[in-house]
């Protein structure tokens, strides 16, 4: 992962909007203009993806049954980030490039006094946190458990449901999770169903 982070870092992360819902394909037609134009290597689309687990009900009449879908969506609906090395001209030239597929444009102001456009970028906080979001959901795939130890869920099921707590411990193999939640100003845990539970908002 510090490698993965030193080679964020080491770009200038443009900010793009696309439309929202078409965030896959804005991110195809990128790869496929960088791909033509031999630009790998200097120039990294990223669509930040996040597996949210819920539940959903099934079937009908005696039929019906509830189960959990893990559903792949974009972490920042409606943006793609794209990540340069190299030079103003580049920049430019990457700009120009991935508006002309329609499916993005850059995030700019003008100069005032130039009129030249200023791009907007991500700062290095802003890096940082996307890189440790990408860990923690890349984390999450390869571990095969919709939830990790620290994260905010909502119980969906019970004499709990719409309360909002903590995960504090995960049994894959039970599917159970241990969650501290606030009852009457006093932290306690409850162990609750992967099923019992979603991420919250």
């Amino acid at each position: 992962m510090a490698e993965i982070q030193e080679e964020a870092n080491d770009r200038k992360w443009l900010i793009f909007q696309t439309f929202s819902g078409k965030e896959k394909k804005a991110l195809s037609a990128a790869n496929k203009v960088i791909k033509e134009h031999g630009l790998e290597g200097l120039v990294e689309p990223l669509l930040p993806t996040e597996f949210v687990s819920k539940v959903v009900t099934r079937g009908r009449g005696s039929n019906r049954e509830r189960v959990r879908v893990n559903i792949e969506k974009p972490i920042y609906r409606g943006y793609i980030f794209v990540g340069v090395k190299g030079d103003r001209e580049l920049l430019d030239k990457v700009v120009n490039l991935l508006t002309e597929t329609r499916f993005m444009r850059a995030l700019t102001r003008r100069d005032e006094k130039t009129g030249e456009p200023i791009y907007a970028f991500l700062s290095e906080e802003e890096v940082n946190d996307l890189m440790e979001k990408i860990r923690v959901e890349q984390q999450k795939k390869e571990q095969k458990v919709p939830f990790l130890e620290g994260e905010r869920v909502k119980i969906i099921m019970g004499n709990l449901e719409g309360v909002v707590g903590t995960v504090q411990e995960v049994f894959p193999q039970k599917r159970k999770l241990k969650v501290v939640v606030n009852l009457m100003n006093r932290s306690t845990p409850v162990i609750l169903d992967f099923d019992g539970v979603e991420k919250a908002d």
